[in-house]
């Protein structure tokens, strides 16, 4: 603590010490990390489009209900899927064309 009062910060000199000691302390950690353990975010398509949305609505609507029409862009999004998940495998488990029940009714 004392030794970040020795120098006069500016936003610049911060940005850059980060800049310099990040990548430092990533490299110095490497051996003590689990592989596999690290999870990276993938940007799909709902997260993209929710991302998009708060971004264009923000100004025009305002910040928190720009958050609102981003989460439930990415509900709807996720509600579809389990929802043609569901239709599909309910579609699969017809009863058989043969006749035969199968091994579930019994």
């Amino acid at each position: 603590m004392f030794l970040l009062r020795l120098v006069d910060w500016s936003a610049t000199g911060a940005v850059i010490l980060n800049a310099v000691i990040y990548p430092l302390a990533i490299l110095a950690a490497r051996r003590y990390r689990i592989p596999g353990a690290v999870k990276r975010v993938e940007v799909t398509g709902e997260l993209g489009l929710g991302l998009l949305a708060v971004h264009l609505l923000a100004v025009p609507i305002g910040v928190w209900w720009s958050y609102v029409v981003g989460l439930s862009i990415g509900l709807a999004w996720n509600a579809l899927l389990w929802v043609l998940r569901a239709w599909q495998a309910s579609g699969s488990a017809r009863p058989r064309e043969s006749g035969d029940p199968g091994p579930m009714s019994r």
